[in-house]
């Protein structure tokens, strides 16, 4: 590891060594693990020397703090940018060198605001580029455009893109990559649950279940049953939502899928609210967040706060339900999603206005 001024500096952040560096980071070596720290503002930069015609897969795990990666030619010309994964998920970059030489990684805390975070980038592969590589790289960039513009929110947007979505996944099967596949087919699920398509939704999600376990990773397996019980719950069917959500658990835990298990509880917590059952369900979101808070992953907190809000208003404890969507409320304007802190307002302003709230809790609620 180079020096930095003569001076190494190793720092633990959430668990994870990192390391912080304020000049040219040392080429990446063929797998070997490296950990960083980074926050907003202040990117950092990695290095890879290609030949050209060689082929590149490099996996950068988000710990504690969602990126974005901008990957740049020997030139210092930008070829592409990857931002389509959340907390505990990967960033996954391929490319195949045009040019001998070294090629630049720019990785950026993509959230607004977001906390100083960890993150650990690997290259994985370097081989000659084949037509299978190509392929895979087709597929990816799919998937990039699909995620940018699902992020637009409407719903023409939504339809565009899931035929990016399926673009890539017709890729992904020529490439032979059934877990890709099947991460690609929950993905369109997700959408499809979004535009209110049950039948869409559950085929794909059904889909994606085989591909997955052909490809036997328990974590993605974990991850498609959570999507499996997410089209259930969302469309009133309860019951199968939390049998599917109970045998994502424990393959989600055994693969040490924090983030994942973050959800699904927070997914379960829903179901059983749903049902009636709330201390079960506010259990549920308890856990959710213990789990969450050290992960840093604002959005889902944001998302577990606000339904622990809505529980404690349906118990009657309107203090607690406003203390809930306040924390919501704050997490959503640290991160500038505008459309998520208009509903959180919405519903806060809902408990002060029909509630029996105390004034000193109000007078602080107004200022918010």
């Amino acid at each position: 590891m180079r020096l930095l001024a003569q001076l190494a500096l190793s720092i633990v952040v959430g668990g994870w060594p990192t390391v912080q560096a304020q000049t040219e980071s040392p080429l990446l070596e063929l797998r070997e693990k490296r950990a960083y720290e980074i926050t907003t503002g202040r990117p950092q930069e990695h290095y890879v020397l290609l030949r050209a015609g060689q082929f590149a897969q490099l996996h950068i795990t988000q710990h504690t703090v969602n990126i974005a990666v901008t990957v740049f030619d020997p030139a210092g010309k930008q070829l592409f940018a990857v931002d389509n994964n959340s907390i505990g998920e990967t960033e996954d970059v391929e490319l195949i060198a045009a040019a001998s030489g070294k090629h630049r990684l720019r990785v950026t805390a993509s959230e607004a605001h977001a906390p100083a975070g960890s993150y650990e980038v690997t290259l994985d592969i370097v081989s000659p580029g084949t037509n299978r590589e190509r392929t895979r790289i087709a597929a990816a960039r799919e998937v990039a455009l699909a995620t940018a513009t699902n992020r637009r929110g409407t719903r023409e947007a939504m339809l565009q893109a899931i035929r990016h979505f399926e673009a890539a996944r017709l890729q992904w099967h020529a490439a032979d990559d059934p877990g890709e596949e099947a991460r690609t087919l929950y993905t369109i699920a997700f959408v499809y649950i979004e535009l209110g398509d049950r039948e869409k939704a559950l085929s794909n999600a059904m889909e994606a279940l085989p591909l997955a376990r052909a490809a036997a990773n328990d974590q993605l397996i974990g991850r498609v049953l959570d999507c499996v019980g997410e089209v259930h719950n969302n469309f009133s069917e309860k019951k199968a939502g939390i049998d599917y959500y109970m045998q994502a658990l424990p393959l989600l835990q055994a693969s040490a899928d924090r983030a994942g298990q973050g959800q699904t509880l927070n997914n379960l917590g829903v179901a059983y609210f749903g049902m009636g059952e709330k201390r079960k369900a506010l259990e549920l979101f308890d856990e959710s967040m213990r789990i969450l808070r050290p992960l840093q992953d604002r959005r889902t907190l944001a998302q577990v706060a606000s339904n622990i809000g809505a529980l404690y208003d349906n118990l009657g404890d309107y203090q607690l339900s406003l203390e809930s969507h306040q924390y919501a409320l704050a997490l959503r304007r640290e991160m500038g999603d505008r459309a998520a802190e208009a509903l959180t307002q919405k519903h806060r302003i809902r408990v002060l206005g029909t509630r029996r709230i105390p004034e000193s809790a109000r007078c602080i609620c107004c200022r918010a």
